[in-house]
């Protein structure tokens, strides 16, 4: 091997790695990644929360491509804070109101995380904890809908494996809410962008 290419080679890493790290400190916060039983959301360039199959293979590889190559940080599952407890910090909080309910804001966006089994006792809990239910969107993986919410100004993120009920479906014509499922776009990317989400899907 001729000596001029290892530092060829050497200075063209570098060059690639500064122009990755570059771009994902310019990626427009917040940022959510849905596909089947998985969502993710980069709250900022070290952190992201998730719900759904985050030890998956797949959710490893969407997360390295949201935050810098030096990060050491993991998926923070949303359901692995524990109830009452809230993970806060730069522009963001992740808040566990109850065992299958959590709220995140991150840049002023909110997100409501639902769980598979919330009742009507937690919805009670849920409404005596003071907490502000407005919200941008909500997220769920299972057709459960939390029908004492206020509606989302946004829209649904549907990320079960298979479509969404009739009913859940219903519900979102019904309300006049747009309904977002990755059965049917195959996975989504929801970018707030000056202030608007801008939405990308996978066909």
């Amino acid at each position: 091997m001729k000596k001029w290419i290892l530092p060829i080679v050497i200075f063209l890493g570098i060059l690639f790695l500064g122009y990755r790290e570059y771009r994902v400190a310019q990626r427009p916060l917040p940022q959510i990644v849905g596909e089947k039983n998985l969502v993710l959301l980069s709250s900022t360039p070290e952190i992201v929360f998730g719900m759904g199959r985050i030890d998956s293979s797949r959710a490893k590889a969407l997360f390295r491509g949201m935050v810098s190559f030096f990060s050491s940080q993991k998926i923070i599952s949303v359901w692995d804070i524990s109830p009452g407890k809230e993970y806060r910090g730069e522009g963001f909080s992740v808040q566990r109101i109850s065992q299958n309910l959590v709220r995140s804001v991150c840049a002023g966006q909110v997100m409501w995380w639902i769980g598979d089994d919330f009742d009507e006792e937690e919805q009670q809990f849920a409404v005596q904890s003071g907490v502000e239910f407005g919200s941008d969107w909500w997220v769920m993986t299972k057709n459960r809908l939390p029908e004492f919410l206020p509606l989302p100004s946004q829209g649904i993120l549907y990320a079960g494996d298979r479509s969404p009920s009739q009913k859940t479906t219903t519900f979102a014509q019904d309300k006049k809410i747009p309904l977002i499922s990755t059965s049917e776009t195959s996975g989504f990317l929801l970018s707030f962008v000056e202030g608007e989400w801008k939405l990308e899907v996978r066909d």
